[in-house]
């Protein structure tokens, strides 16, 4: 009779389990394979409870020896899946890292197409939009700005959520849109509540619940048994608001993650599809999420040399910055690498394709993105700007850093350029175009271009003037001109180059000094009418005693 009572309190023991076992699953989402550490300990830890009560209801002493049989199992397998045996494994996540020449594979920038929002800028512009809304700003939240290219314009999506359990659920119908924020001119921001004439809702969420929750829904449609990260929200070509999900499993043990597509969800609709990398719409930007590449480089850095004890020796890391960058329509994940330690110094740095997972590494020694801000920063100590996170670009086939230097309050006030290959080579400005110009002539003058590992080249340049004309942009002039001998390039050069510019016209022969690059525009950092014979420039005198035959006696 005893035997029987037991038997029926292990069952309802059982069945409890069993039922704390679901609702845990519903609440936690775990991935429905032993591959990730998550599930593995959570089944490991059913297992043991119903050993335990096994032992003590049904009084088998048997089942307790299961108890570190698992563990045992469970250490085992997390040591054979270290960096000890497989740290050829974990060298080789990030896949075969091409070597290639910086100005070969990034185009030079177009100064107007240059970022000058960054993310927390993007942020703030979005919040003053939804106060301008009225009473949808107490109902709403931003969500998390998101760098995205559509239609050829780069800009920050960023999706209005609810602000809480009661904003959902007097609003189950969704959030009222989106806003969109250019990244190259922050007085372009709208707030995008219709398409096709009709009202957008974000129905499906981060900040929704029950069946809305966007987790919830992306993982029962299809991906119980993948890993699911990297939840942003972008929209296609014609407006269309999705969520951008990375399916993902894990091939070392509970790490070594490896992308295997998208799941995109109509953020209106709830309509999910599961992509694989090669086939997942173009529109969309990102499919390899930043951390999982950054966690892969690390670990190409770590097991460089394979498995070494107590020694740091050639091993390497990212540095801390990062950021997105596009080139000629393609989006890259920016790393800079470093030795491990302390130090302040690059030994180059990588683009990895957000969409191929296609990694290339240039090797150029230089600054951390933490010691270019500080570069920035101290060109404006005496007005106490703060540098942002910096971007990678192309200035004059010269590896550059890109930032924008902020006040107390947040707005940007300054832009900053920085070399990699030396942070003591600095331009800062107003306007980006104040900024190019003060960069170039730091680039060209006074000894710094030993340091550059580009063509390095100046040219001092004669020729004749066939067009010239003025630019007015925030209080600074800057003149365009095009000569008879490069008819199809143009070159832009600050007023404050030389007072002779605002004296010059079509025909006149001049002097244009600037470093040699590729590209329909140029900017100038010298200039000598050579008309006038008042003054030569400070270069043309330069460069003649260059040239003149020493007559010192020996």
């Amino acid at each position: 009779m005893k035997k029987e009572v037991n038997s029926k309190v292990f069952l309802a023991a059982v069945i409890f389990i069993v039922l704390i076992t679901l609702v845990v699953h519903w609440l936690f989402l775990l991935p429905l394979t032993l591959g990730f550490i998550s599930t593995t300990l959570f089944v490991s830890m059913v297992i043991i409870a119903l050993s335990v009560l096994a032992r003590l209801i049904l009084r088998k002493k048997k089942f307790v020896i299961i108890i570190p049989i698992i563990i045992l199992v469970f250490l085992g397998y997390c040591l054979i899946s270290s960096g000890i045996f497989r740290s050829k494994d974990y060298k080789n996540l990030i896949g075969t890292i091409k070597e290639e020449t910086f100005s070969k594979d990034i185009s030079p920038i177009d100064i107007t197409q240059l970022p000058v929002v960054d993310k927390s800028y993007a942020e703030k512009l979005a919040e003053k939009k939804l106060g301008e809304a009225g009473a949808i700003g107490s109902q709403v939240t931003p969500g998390e700005p998101v760098k995205q290219i559509v239609k050829d314009k780069l800009c920050w999506i960023v999706p209005l959520l609810h602000s809480g359990f009661f904003s959902w659920s007097s609003n189950r119908e969704g959030t009222p849109g989106y806003i969109v924020v250019s990244a190259t001119n922050a007085d372009d921001v709208t707030f995008v509540k219709e398409l096709n004439g009709k009202p957008i809702h974000l129905k499906y969420q981060p900040n929704a619940f029950l069946g809305d929750d966007l987790l919830r829904h992306t993982y029962y449609q299809g991906n119980e048994f993948v890993g699911l990260t990297d939840y942003s929200f972008e929209i296609d070509d014609n407006g269309t608001p999705y969520w951008v999900v990375t399916r993902y499993k894990n091939t070392i043990g509970f790490s070594g993650e490896k992308v295997l597509g998208t799941a995109i969800v109509n953020a209106q609709t709830g309509e999910v599809k599961n992509y694989a990398i090669d086939n997942t719409p173009s529109w969309v930007d990102r499919i390899q999420p930043e951390d999982i590449v950054r966690k892969q480089l690390n670990l190409y850095g770590e097991y460089i040399k394979g498995f070494q004890w107590f020694t740091k020796n050639n091993k390497l890391k990212t540095t801390e910055g990062g950021e997105i960058i596009y080139d000629k329509g393609n989006c890259y994940y920016y790393n800079g690498l470093t030795s491990v330690g302390k130090d302040s110094a690059t030994i180059g740095f990588t683009l990895t394709n957000t969409k191929t997972h296609q990694t290339t590494l240039y090797k150029t020694s230089g600054a951390t993105e933490e010691a270019s801000i500080k570069s920035a920063e101290g060109k404006v100590q005496n007005m106490g700007y703060k540098a942002t996170s910096p971007i990678l670009i192309n200035i004059e086939n010269v590896p550059t850093y890109f930032t924008t230097l902020k006040d107390k309050d947040g707005i940007v006030r300054m832009y900053g350029m920085i070399s990699v290959q030396d942070y003591n080579i600095v331009g800062v400005g107003e306007t980006t175009k104040q900024t190019l110009s003060d960069y170039t002539k730091a680039l060209t003058g006074k000894g710094n271009l030993s340091s550059l590992n580009s063509s390095g080249k100046i040219n001092h340049e004669q020729a004749t003037v066939l067009r010239i004309g003025q630019e007015i942009t925030d209080k600074t002039t800057f003149y365009h001109i095009i000569t008879k001998e490069k008819p199809d390039v143009i070159f832009v050069v600050s007023a404050d180059a030389s007072s002779e510019l605002a004296l010059t016209q079509a025909g006149d022969k001049v002097q244009l000094d600037y470093i040699d690059a590729d590209g329909i525009v140029i900017n100038a950092t010298g200039f000598d009418n050579l008309e006038f014979s008042q003054r030569k420039s400070d270069t043309q005198e330069k460069i003649e005693k260059e040239n003149k035959p020493s007559t010192e006696k020996k």
